[in-house]
């Protein structure tokens, strides 16, 4: 990413939250170029403005060539294009799983699209590229958007769901700003910026309305063989022919993990729910595993098209993935050296493809509980095994959503035979404890 790329006035983000005290407003003056305001969160006053295509810089830092979030000592992905493209294609990957944009989409669709044709809101946390919050804008116009993340992306205002707004915000300062305020609230693989997952989910519950549902996700740091259950052994000098990708996500994820992030109480949280908040309505909790295929070798069953895309995908993500953990990984005093043979060998044993390996997503969701005062609330996800496939996402005008996906959706509308939803805390800790956990 050069830097008369960042100059495109493209952005339309507003950071609020890389101190306690001080919040930044997006806006664009009249010869069309990018500012932000700078002012404090607690009375939204105007202190001072500058232009995001002179100062833009002072968000990223350039580490050997890429490009890294400079407001978080924490999240130590790249932010450029080789990044957005992968996580572009990690979304693509979980829409043709889940066959929608969120599971138990019947709810989502009680709580956003009303009879009454209420305005409602969404919030997304660490919102990437913004690729989620743009196709929910366009499936529910009805509903303002907001996505935040630490890095901006280039955005490009000709192509953005109108109603969809992008804010710069450190996650794991807090989320006290938007207590009360929304329907929705979405976050998806930000365990790595943050030093609490723990606090950050209990906090993300008060972000919600009376009634409003929380969704969480996360990948695991790991494969695991055919029977979805067995951990893959990494490559190591002990094993030779094990899993070079396997060693990537392990030396990470405990890399990470010394650097401060949360990834192991992720872990406990998820297979906890959301069942033991106290403002959630347990009745209404669920949580489940997606499990992706990583190849499809050709000996191994053949998978239906939509399994067989999400699996190439997958293997396209895992080849950008493991060269952006090469930062982490230094930090773990591994040379340069050694990591760029690792991702040789990693690059072959993904074109090779002849196991059929899996990756699991954690889920879990829920929903305040509603005002005393409310209407009775519509039936729960106990009516359904899996609502998730039940109305693919629309595609509309202006949509990100690529014809060959939208048509794989509308043409296999079958439930994807490898996400397991658990209807209780009990279900989900033997279902998880059964994987080793």
């Amino acid at each position: 990413m050069s830097n008369s790329h960042l100059s495109v006035p493209k952005y339309d983000q507003e950071p609020q939250n890389f101190s306690r005290s001080q919040a930044w407003s997006h806006s664009e003056d009249n010869d069309n170029k990018s500012h932000y305001t700078i002012r404090k969160a607690e009375s939204r006053t105007s202190l001072c403005s500058y232009r995001s295509s002179r100062d833009l810089l002072d968000f990223i830092a350039d580490i050997r060539g890429r490009m890294y979030s400079s407001m978080s000592d924490l999240y130590v992905l790249p932010s450029d294009q080789e990044e957005w493209e992968r996580l572009n294609k990690f979304h693509n990957s979980l829409l043709l799983a889940l066959g929608n944009l969120c599971p138990d989409m019947d709810i989502v669709d009680t709580i956003l699209a009303p009879p009454s044709g209420a305005s409602k809101s969404v919030l997304d946390l660490g919102c990437g590229t913004g690729r989620w919050c743009m196709e929910m804008g366009y499936r529910y116009p009805n509903a303002d958007v907001v996505g935040v993340d630490l890095v901006p992306y280039p955005l490009n205002p000709d192509t953005t769901a109108q109603q969809c707004h992008f804010e710069l915000d450190n996650v794991d300062l807090g989320l006290s700003h938007f207590f009360d305020q929304f329907d929705l609230v979405h976050a998806r693989c930000i365990e790595l910026g943050l030093s609490d997952y723990k606090k950050m989910v209990e906090e993300a519950t008060f972000c919600l309305r009376p009634g409003g549902l929380l969704i969480l996700a996360e990948i695991d740091w790991q494969l695991y063989e055919e029977d979805m259950k067995t951990p893959v052994i990494p490559a190591s000098d002990e094993h030779p022919k094990g899993c070079w990708i396997q060693r990537f996500l392990e030396e990470s994820r405990d890399a990470a993990c010394k650097n401060g992030s949360d990834l192991l109480e992720t872990r406990q949280v998820l297979q906890e729910g959301l069942w033991d908040k106290p403002n959630i309505d347990n009745t209404t909790c669920r949580s489940a595993s997606l499990y992706l295929p990583i190849s499809n070798p050709s000996e191994v069953q053949e998978l239906p098209r939509r399994m067989e895309s999400a699996a190439s995908l997958m293997k396209q993500n895992l080849m950008v993935l493991h060269r952006s953990l090469h930062r982490i990984l230094r930090t773990a005093e591994i040379s340069q050296e050694q990591l760029d043979q690792w991702s040789s060998e990693a690059d072959k044993e993904l074109e090779r493809g002849d196991k059929r390996l899996w990756i699991r997503v954690r889920y879990a969701w829920g929903r305040r509980e509603a005002s005393p005062e409310a209407s009775p609330t519509e039936p729960s996800s106990t009516d359904t095994e899996s609502s998730a496939s039940s109305h693919p996402v629309a595609r509309g005008e202006g949509s990100f959503l690529s014809a060959e996906i939208h048509q794989m959706l509308k043409a296999e509308t079958e439930l994807y035979p490898y996400f397991y939803i658990y209807q209780t805390q009990e279900e989900a800790r033997a279902a998880f404890h059964s994987q080793g956990d």
